[in-house]
C-alpha cells in the first residue's frame, strides 16, 4: 500500500513501530511516556504569580531559542552557570519519568516554564484566565515538520530504525504525533 493512501489509523499504527518515547495520553492527544497524571497534577496545583512566564510552543517551534532569550533577558546579559533545563523547566514533564526533576514552587521569582500543551488543554485553566504572561512562539509548519522529522530520526537510527517521511508527514497532518494537531491546537 503507497504511504500517500493511508488514512488515519494507518499512519499511526506505522508510526508506532519508530516512535522515540512510548507515547501516553492526555486529554486525548499523544504526549511523551514521561509526562504523566502526576506530573499534571502537580503543574495544576502551582500557584501562579503575576510575574510567571510561560513559553508555549509546539515542539520544534523554537522552544529553546526563546528560552535562551527568556534567561538572558532574567539575568541582565549574564550567564548564570545553571543549565537551561533546570532554571526554566519544561512543566508539564516534571515527572520521575524524566531526566531532570525541578522543584516547581521553589523557583525563584521571576519564574519561566515551558509548555508545550495547547491552549485548551492547560491544567489550571485557560491563559487569559491567569495573571501570568505567556510568550508564544509560531513557526512555519514547514520548518516544524522538517525539524519533528530530524528529532525522530536522529533517535531512531540510534534504535536501529529508519524513520519513513512519508509515514513521518501523514502522521504530523493528521496529528498522531506527541502534542496532537499543529493545525488545530495551537
Amino acid at each position: 500500500m503507497s504511504t500517500t493512501t493511508l488514512n488515519k489509523e494507518e499512519a499511526l499504527e506505522a508510526i508506532k513501530k519508530v516512535l522515540i518515547f512510548d507515547s501516553s495520553s492526555y486529554a486525548g492527544m499523544n504526549v511523551p511516556c514521561f509526562i504523566t497524571p502526576e506530573s499534571i497534577t502537580e503543574m495544576s496545583r502551582l500557584s501562579l504569580d503575576p510575574t510567571d512566564v510561560f513559553i508555549v510552543t509546539f515542539p520544534k517551534a523554537g522552544t529553546t531559542w526563546t528560552q535562551n532569550i527568556v534567561k538572558l533577558l532574567r539575568n541582565k546579559g549574564e550567564k548564570d552557570g545553571v543549565q537551561l533545563q533546570q532554571s526554566i523547566p519544561w512543566i508539564e514533564a516534571n515527572s520521575d519519568k524524566n531526566q531532570i526533576q525541578v522543584d516547581l514552587a521553589a523557583l525563584p521569582k521571576p519564574r519561566a516554564f515551558k509548555c508545550h500543551l495547547p491552549y485548551d488543554k492547560l491544567p489550571f485553566g485557560k491563559p487569559h484566565t491567569t495573571p501570568c504572561k505567556y510568550i508564544y512562539v509560531a513557526r512555519n509548519p514547514k520548518d516544524v515538520i522538517v525539524s519533528f522529522y530530524f528529532h525522530y530520526a536522529r533517535v531512531s537510527v540510534k534504535r536501529g530504525i529508519i524513520l519513513d517521511w512519508d509515514i513521518f508527514f501523514r502522521n504530523f497532518v493528521y496529528g498522531n504525533l506527541e502534542f496532537g494537531d499543529f493545525f488545530i491546537t495551537f
